[in-house]
């Protein structure tokens, strides 16, 4: 250990200046080489076959099952206080909108940790819409920096809208089935 701290002296002016130029070159990586799988706004999304889902009829599903309806990717993790507490107000706009909108959860978190933590917090206890657990793919499909990250996918499945943060409201979503019925 005492050779890291001589070689690498994080609390002296060079370890700070070596850990500001290391953040100032992975912040400058081209962005199509961080999102290489990455589809663009309009595009189709591309058939998939999601596994380790739970609240759902079955382990995996297929995007190209809800077609005809607008799906929300709500893109999510056990860390995230504000993801937790809006899981309450999505199975609510499912209720209300279910014949027009499928909301999927999603996780990059394993189906083991999500079931530890659903044991211990009551509002994911209750939590009944679909989750997607260990994800890989879509995280690749929607690259996002921070969560929450929503993703909006048409009847048609075309990748039309996303947005950090919950700004949903009624409101919201009809505009958008407005926007999609034209």
């Amino acid at each position: 250990m005492m050779l890291l701290k001589e070689s690498f002296p994080l609390r002296t002016g060079r370890g700070i200046y070596y850990s500001i130029i290391l953040g100032l070159l992975l912040c400058n990586i081209p962005r199509p080489l961080l999102a290489q799988n990455s589809i663009k706004m309009g595009d189709l999304v591309p058939e998939l076959t999601l596994h380790n889902v739970v609240n759902y009829k079955n382990t995996t599903l297929k995007l190209s099952d809800f077609q005809g309806k607008i799906v929300l990717l709500d893109f999510w993790a056990t860390w995230c206080g504000s993801c937790i507490k809006a899981m309450p107000k999505l199975d609510s706009l499912q209720k209300e909108f279910a014949d027009h909108l499928q909301i999927i959860s999603v996780t990059y978190q394993k189906k083991a940790e999500i079931d530890k933590f659903k044991k211990l917090n009551s509002t994911v206890q209750n939590f009944k819409l679909p989750m997607v657990t260990g994800d890989e793919q879509l995280i690749k499909l929607f690259p996002h920096r921070a969560l929450p990250h929503l993703v909006w996918i048409s009847q048609e499945g075309k990748f039309i809208s996303t947005s950090s943060g919950y700004t949903i409201a009624d409101s919201t979503f009809q505009n958008l089935l407005k926007v999609a019925d034209k």
